[in-house]
């Protein structure tokens, strides 16, 4: 079943069908480097547990390809399989983004992540893994709603391409430390 719509000018996303039936919260499109992005206004954002997409997964109202469930997680294909196996990862408690997740329930949904990740190595034999997890649309968050991807990894050319620009050369030592203290000066024990 082809689930993507031909926007035209837009790159055809499964997701552009959810947008089109009205099923996701309104976003407006565009593109850079042919790759779907979602614009949110910041009202948009603020997506209540009724309006998440991934709540009615979770809820049966719209159908998943389930992986994994338990009373506090669920783990589930995407649809877009960027690689045979990509797995979204979720909880079932309605949390916009890792900023806004109690630790709680962050322990709870991470606990469960090597016991997918080695369900898909066993099943597909992937020569690795990548994790991700996006948060805010400026990291191309585009569901509301806490998850992490699970792509596994079949070598070049499967569909997956990270795109890392170092900045080795940018920080000395004495930067790296300065970073690290203002980071560390803000966690809350």
């Amino acid at each position: 079943m082809n689930r993507s719509t031909n926007y035209g000018k837009f790159f055809r996303h499964p997701l552009t069908s959810l947008i089109q039936n009205s099923l996701l919260y309104p976003v407006q499109l565009y593109t850079i480097d042919k790759r779907l992005h979602f614009k949110l206004d910041r009202e948009e954002q603020k997506m209540a547990h009724e309006d998440c997409i991934f709540c009615k997964i979770i809820d049966g109202d719209i159908p998943s390809a389930k992986v994994y469930e338990d009373d506090k997680v669920y783990a589930f294909l995407d649809i877009s399989q960027v690689t045979k196996g990509h797995t979204l990862v979720i909880p079932k408690e309605h949390t916009k983004n890792i900023y806004e997740t109690p630790p709680e329930t962050a322990k709870e949904l991470f606990s469960r992540i090597p016991v997918i990740a080695n369900a898909i190595r066993d099943a597909y034999q992937p020569l690795g893994i990548n994790l991700l997890n996006n948060n805010e649309p400026v990291a191309e968050q585009s569901v509301f709603h806490l998850h992490v991807h699970l792509i596994p990894r079949y070598g070049d050319g499967d569909g997956y391409t990270p795109n890392w620009i170092t900045h080795t050369e940018d920080y000395t030592s004495d930067d790296l430390q300065a970073v690290a203290k203002a980071i560390n000066e803000q966690i809350k024990h």
